[in-house]
């Protein structure tokens, strides 16, 4: 007498014996290795590209905030310079109207 398992309890029975035998059993381990492999990163290359996303991310944010720091440099300067150049024009109104003043005394 044959019994024949479908493919659904050859399934249970791997889940169910799979996790023991790939603890004592080395060449299995390292098929199952080899065969995750082929479709996962292992852990060592997966934390060396985390890894250098990660660099690059800080390397984009120093990158970032130096250039908002050069930014505010000049929008400071520009700010200065329109500063100074309205005193110079109060000035000047100031001394025109004081010459008209002085001008419609006459």
């Amino acid at each position: 007498m044959t019994t024949e398992l479908t493919e659904q309890q050859v399934k249970q029975i791997i889940l169910r014996e799979l996790p023991a035998i790939v603890q004592s059993d080395v060449e299995v381990r390292n098929f199952i290795l080899r065969l995750s492999r082929e479709q996962f990163a292992d852990k060592r290359e997966t934390e060396s590209r985390f890894d250098r996303v990660l660099e690059e991310l800080r390397h984009d944010r120093e990158e970032n905030s130096r250039k908002w720091d050069d930014q505010n440099r000049k929008w400071d300067s520009i700010v200065q310079e329109l500063k100074e150049t309205r005193t110079a024009w109060d000035r000047k109104f100031e001394q025109t109207i004081g010459a008209l003043g002085a001008v419609g005394h006459l």
